[in-house]
């Protein structure tokens, strides 16, 4: 989801603060709660979570992911668009 928004690798390996930050400066906008889930997702790799925390938190990175793509291509992405390296 980072690469489709054009974030750096160096944010994503400086974790969620420096992804939102990248993606407040890329996008626009209020990014704060991709931060949280993306906080969240990595709490939950050491711990264990329930069933439906998981479940939920899934939702949330999902729809995460779609708010990006929908804010990095307004248009939408065609074939032409994706390359394949």
């Amino acid at each position: 989801m980072m690469r489709d928004a054009g974030v750096p690798q160096a944010a994503v390996d400086q974790g969620p603060e420096a992804m939102v930050s990248a993606l407040t400066e890329r996008l626009g906008g209020d990014w704060r709660a991709v931060g949280e889930h993306l906080r969240r997702a990595s709490a939950a790799a050491r711990d264990e979570l329930a069933p439906h925390a998981a479940l939920d938190l899934a939702r949330a990175l999902s729809e995460d992911a779609e708010r990006i793509r929908a804010a990095a291509w307004p248009g939408g992405r065609t074939v032409r668009d994706v390359r394949v390296a």
